[in-house]
């Protein structure tokens, strides 16, 4: 199958394009799907989704830097801070904190 790619600037572009016909498929992440067109168009995973983790130097600096990193997220989790500064429910529930407030 021969596929020709077009670079979008937007998720919101690239729904408007592919609702218009102008594109064929569209790639993107599940959370990003407009509710009001998600029984329009079929999707499929294409990849599981992959945890993302900040890294630090194996140093003295990188390990006190790594505690602070940690110590700031629970308490931005446990305010509720976090959550009004993902401003966005499905976004927020999609990064999983709730998993990672119990491993900390």
């Amino acid at each position: 199958v021969s596929v020709k790619s077009y670079e979008v600037a937007t998720d919101q572009e690239g729904f408007t394009l592919l609702q218009h016909g102008r594109l064929t498929a569209f790639i993107s992440y599940q959370i990003h799907l407009p509710t009001t067109l998600k029984s329009r168009f079929y999707s499929t995973e294409l990849a599981a989704a992959q945890p993302m983790y900040p890294v630090f130097h194996n140093d003295f600096n990188g390990r006190m830097l790594a505690r602070a990193f940690d110590a700031g997220m629970r308490r931005l989790y446990q305010s509720g801070r976090l959550a009004e500064l993902f401003n966005n429910p499905a976004l927020y529930q999609h990064a999983r904190f709730e998993q990672l407030a119990q491993s900390l």
